[in-house]
């Protein structure tokens, strides 16, 4: 259980979807794009909530078994940004279990072997998870703006290939999705299969509205047995509507204002007040919320 509902200015991470709210309107697109294609590019502004939206509502969904045709159970393979996707897979695969079937050696040796052996990506996957109706394989690349940074543009296409191919087998050996900022849209005209992979899964997901925002205000605080003092989320949006990133904004406030309510005393019900949330503004923004 979270003693504070309200994650600061962290994204929302796996394990987080109990104090993780938002619409259904929000997460049903990219859900039904994942289930449909087998594939999702998730892209939007900076700080609009892509990485929390896949951390804490869809790997939750999925595993919540609401992706139409897909089973409960998943295994998650995160990918760290390193100047080799093939690499990152190895590793992600290390850590997710130890007893693999294969002759392991260094991860960039093995690399270099998967890419060398016709269809060894495929093959590869459906040794080490053999698909089943139950369950399901997702890849994750949080940080496709690093990888289009840090990787070769050839050997970053290639790799992308080979999810577009593993999503499209029968049955289907891989889900995957992928993350980056709008502002990084253009570089896609440079790599023709991370094209094709945006034709396919791409959703672009858009700043949060008022209901949403309200949403993810209310929902914590009504679940841990929180009140809000009358004027303080109308002011909290108010405030929030300019802001280019407000939702690290929003939580990491949130999070002060629940601490301070709460205190040392756990039998007494926290209310978030207005003349706490003022009070903090002008000790910690200097009297207006702005992005520093």
């Amino acid at each position: 259980m979270f003693d504070v509902p309200f994650p600061g200015l962290r994204p929302f991470q796996r394990g987080d979807a109990e104090i993780f709210f938002t619409p259904a309107s929000r997460l049903a697109p990219s859900l039904e794009k994942l289930s449909a294609q087998g594939l999702l590019l998730l892209t939007g502004p900076t700080q609009c909530g892509k990485s929390s939206m896949v951390n804490s509502g869809l790997i939750d969904a999925l595993e919540c078994g609401l992706a139409p045709g897909c089973g409960g159970s998943w295994i998650v393979l995160e990918l760290l940004t390193s100047a080799n996707p093939y690499v990152s897979l190895i590793d992600a695969i290390r850590r997710h279990r130890h007893d693999v079937s294969v002759n392991w050696g260094d991860s960039v040796s093995l690399a270099a072997e998967l890419r060398q052996i016709e269809s060894g990506f495929s093959d590869f996957l459906a040794r080490l998870f053999p698909p089943r109706e139950e369950s399901g394989l997702l890849l994750v690349m949080d940080n496709l703006d690093s990888f289009l940074d840090q990787t070769p543009p050839d050997l970053l296409d290639e790799f992308i290939g080979h999810l577009i191919g593993a999503a499209q087998t029968t049955p289907r050996l891989l889900h995957s999705v992928l993350v980056m900022e709008d502002d990084n849209f253009g570089k896609l005209s440079k790599y023709d299969n991370l094209t094709r992979y945006a034709n396919i899964g791409l959703h672009l997901l858009p700043r949060p509205d008022v209901v949403q925002v309200q949403a993810s205000i209310e929902g914590p605080v009504r679940l841990f047995g929180g009140f809000l003092e009358p004027g303080l989320l109308q002011r909290l949006i108010m405030d929030l509507k300019d802001l280019k990133a407000p939702l690290p904004t929003l939580q990491s406030v949130l999070q002060k204002l629940w601490t301070q309510a709460s205190g040392f005393n756990r039998e007494t019900k926290p209310v978030l007040t207005l003349d706490n949330y003022l009070r903090l503004v002008k000790e910690q923004f200097h009297g207006k919320l702005s992005p520093g």
